[in-house]
């Protein structure tokens, strides 16, 4: 009785904590809550390199959230019988829309938020939990082996590991799954999670009426008659896999549950509601993290079919017109193929999705987002990523020399007659010269369409009759040749003048071995002296070097003493993740999209307004490359370079990738970017460092290379 009680309470205040989320779904982000685990705490503050602080460093790793608490409780069921094992469990959810889990040998679980959103119920989120304790009560994350690239070895590392995997299946059901109350009903679909969890949140018809109205619709082609089947397979070939084939696994936990009493065990021990309340969180995170990737087509059908459950969710108008404006942007930049997948690599309804938005033109896709964004300007006009989106694409379409009046004000299919009629009225409503000239201005004059209109004229038909949708256009265009004047006569002179307020991003380098593996070693030694660089240079020129590391927005190179209570640690790692997102999507997209995160630069560094990001890979080339070859057919030619080839030979040769980007916080824009790629044998550091002293020399001089 005290443990439904218990239940109960847990379950209500997890629903009053989502009510008051739910208000908030318009810009619902996964954040985490409460205090900082032991065990993640220690990873930050000891600098470990491994998969958890990695996760950490991308600001993927979520603590504390209601989703954390939800399958925390999952956990206590499965280890009701074993406190002990259960004390050294600590549960970190992954921000990614895979299905998948991990364990640990310091006994941490990471659940993806993929494999929540994708079950059908609560059991079959237990099954996985007792799959991974498994692992860890089995050590079997305290195997290491040795990657070669021999076959042979390849694939005992890999029998060896199927082997766990059963092991680990066994285990999980008959010892901890078993424990709890859960339903051995679940296997089925937990299976099923497993072989068709790739796929969206549901298979429905990719509507026409999502991006048609009865002013336009586009041709026929552009719409695929007949869908792939789904037909994913269970019984692959799983020889070169680390896991036994689904079939397998399917058929050995049946086997083992088949003649198990399942009397009184259930498929939700808390309630269906609030399964269904975090298995919502976890939806909204998964496509926040395709749009964050860039993933346009799988959030855009993603958001239509939950929308479909939930059409009042302005989350998912939001998505849906964020998607839009991203396609439409590496439409016109000729750069689709970086975000749209060719539609003959998916299967189901979602493959119509992908068809149309590969047919689509860069003409059609810009007046199809402006107007899922001026429905978001209409309904919510203090949503300014979104109205920022919506004035860079009106700004796009003087690129094809564009405006109101190459678009139609009426539908496609009009009579030409009633529209010659209704013009003849309206020009003989003045006898004077300059009030027919005003008649025919752009705000008052009706454009008729040709037989030479495309599709994409008569898409803004319906919009172009509200005047508020036309001053604002208006607007923003003018806007556009104002600021060509303005770059003529006044140029930008920020970077110069505004050198106060930069901030440094903690610089990443990556140093590889002529395996493709890294070096650990060498990657955090090029770190410090890339640090010592960007210091050395920063100083030298007179710019404030202000750098935000991990370790210090993770709270970990603060004292207690610093810190009022816990919350300031996790208040500041959730700027460190808010940091990292804003990044990843600033720089994953072209130099000329807004992102469409917002982000609070007074929370991560007052006072500031432009972030330096700097990266550098390098890669220890093999012993004999194309440079060292044409070396030696030199040498053969001409007899006396044989000494020097020899000597070059042996030295070891290095690619170096460098970057340098400088982003205004602001509005999102580039400022400022350089790179370079070299290829050589000596003085590799000190051609990095002398790179690093130029762009900012270059940026201190306002920007000019």
């Amino acid at each position: 009785m005290n443990r439904l009680l218990l239940t109960i309470i847990i379950a209500i205040c997890f629903l009053i904590d989502l009510q008051s989320q739910n208000s908030s779904y318009l810009n619902y982000h996964l954040q985490s809550e409460g205090h900082m685990p032991a065990i993640l705490k220690s990873y930050i503050e000891n600098d470990k390199t491994n998969f958890v602080s990695t996760l950490c460093r991308e600001g993927k790793i979520v603590y504390g959230s209601p989703v954390n608490r939800y399958v925390e409780q999952i956990a206590d069921q499965l280890l009701i019988n074993e406190p002990t094992l259960r004390s050294e469990i600590t549960i970190l959810i992954i921000k990614s829309p895979i299905v998948n889990a991990f364990a640990n040998h310091d006994g941490i679980l990471l659940v993806d938020i993929g494999i929540i959103a994708q079950a059908s119920n609560e059991a079959e989120i237990a099954i996985t939990l007792s799959h991974e304790i498994a692992h860890y009560a089995l050590k079997h994350t305290h195997i290491v082996f040795d990657y070669t690239k021999k076959s042979d070895v390849i694939l005992a590392k890999h029998e060896a590991s199927r082997e766990q995997e059963n092991e680990a299946d066994t285990k999980g059901i008959e010892h901890f799954y078993a424990a709890s109350k859960y339903s051995y009903r679940a296997f089925e679909g937990f299976y099923d999670v497993l072989q068709y969890g790739y796929l969206p949140f549901d298979n429905l018809p990719f509507e026409r009426a999502l991006i048609e109205n009865g002013g336009y619709v586009f041709p026929e082609a552009y719409f695929l008659q007949n869908v792939k089947p789904i037909s994913n397979r269970d019984d692959y070939l799983d020889t070169l896999s680390t896991h036994p084939n689904i079939a397998k696994r399917r058929a050995a936990a049946n086997a083992i549950v088949k003649n198990k009493d399942n009397t009184g065990r259930q498929l939700f021990l808390q309630s269906e509601t609030l399964f269904n309340e975090i298995r919502s969180l976890c939806r909204l995170e998964c496509i926040n993290q395709w749009l964050i990737q860039h993933d346009y087509v799988n959030a855009y059908y993603n958001a239509f079919v939950l929308q479909k459950e939930n059409p009042d969710n302005l989350f998912y108008q939001n998505a849906m017109a964020i998607a839009l404006y991203g396609l439409s942007k590496h439409k016109t930049e000729h750069s689709y193929r970086e975000v749209i997948k060719k539609y003959t690599e998916f299967e189901g309804e979602q493959q119509a999705a992908y068809y149309f938005f590969e047919k689509a033109s860069k003409l059609e896709l810009n007046p199809l987002a402006i107007r899922a964004l001026w429905k978001i300007q209409k309904t919510q006009p203090d949503n300014i990523p979104c109205s920022n989106m919506l004035n860079d694409l009106i700004k796009d379409l003087t690129i094809f020399n564009l405006s109101l009046s190459e678009f139609s004000d009426y539908p496609m299919g009009t009579l030409l007659d009633t529209i010659q009629e209704q013009h003849k009225a309206v020009d003989q409503t003045s006898n004077d010269k300059y009030g027919r000239i005003k008649n025919n201005s752009p705000t008052v004059q009706k454009i008729k369409p040709t037989d030479n209109f495309k599709v994409f004229q008569y898409m803004l038909c319906d919009l172009k009759q509200d005047s508020s949708f036309r001053t604002y256009f208006q607007q923003i265009q003018n806007t556009v040749a104002d600021e060509k004047i303005l770059t003529v006569l006044l140029p930008s002179k920020a970077l110069k003048e505004e050198m106060a307020k930069f901030f440094f991003m903690q610089p990443f380098y990556t140093h590889y071995n002529k395996n493709g593996i890294e070096d650990e070693k060498k990657s955090n030694t090029g770190l410090i002296a890339t640090e010592k660089a960007l210091k050395k240079s920063a100083k030298r020129l007179k710019i404030n070097y202000n750098t935000i590391k991990f370790k210090d927005l993770a709270g970990g190179g603060r004292s207690s003493c610093e810190l009022i209570n816990e919350n300031d640690i996790t208040a500041l790692y959730n700027n460190y993740c808010n940091l990292q997102e804003w990044i990843f999507n600033a720089f994953g997209i072209k130099e000329d999209m807004v992102p469409h995160l917002s982000l609070d630069v007074d929370q991560i560094h007052p006072g500031s307004r432009y972030l330096v990001v700097s990266g550098t890979v390098v890669r220890q080339e093999k012993l004999v490359s194309f440079f060292k070859i044409s070396d030696i057919v030199f040498s053969a030619i001409c007899i006396y370079a044989a000494p020097f080839t020899l000597a070059k030979f042996f030295v070891p040769v290095q690619s170096i990738a460098m970057d340098l980007s400088v982003v205004d916080i602001t509005t999102g824009k580039t400022v400022f970017v350089d790179s370079d790629n070299l290829y050589k044998k000596h003085n590799v550091p000190a051609l990095h460092h002398a790179f690093i002293y130029d762009c900012l020399y270059a940026i201190k001089k306002g920007g000019e290379k």
